[in-house]
């Protein structure tokens, strides 16, 4: 399995200029670590909290007495 970025999670809103540009960041928005907003301004950043998480598929090794596979 891929290993997905971790994500940050704005904690307030902000408006400011960016790169010649003025961006908005709402609380609540997700960013990668290495985006240029969270270098522009770290101090709002947080690491994401998943509050509820899937369970893992775990796939059978072998198959049930009498099941077919991908035929």
């Amino acid at each position: 399995m891929a290993r997905t970025a971790e994500l940050l999670q704005a904690r307030e809103s902000l408006t400011g200029g960016l790169g010649g540009i003025m961006v908005e960041v709402r609380a609540g928005d997700l960013a990668e670590p290495n985006a240029a907003v969270v270098k522009q301004w770290p101090s709002i950043w947080v690491p994401l909290t998943v509050r509820f998480r899937a369970e893992p598929v775990i796939e059978e090794a072998t198959a049930a007495p009498g099941q077919k596979r991908g035929r």
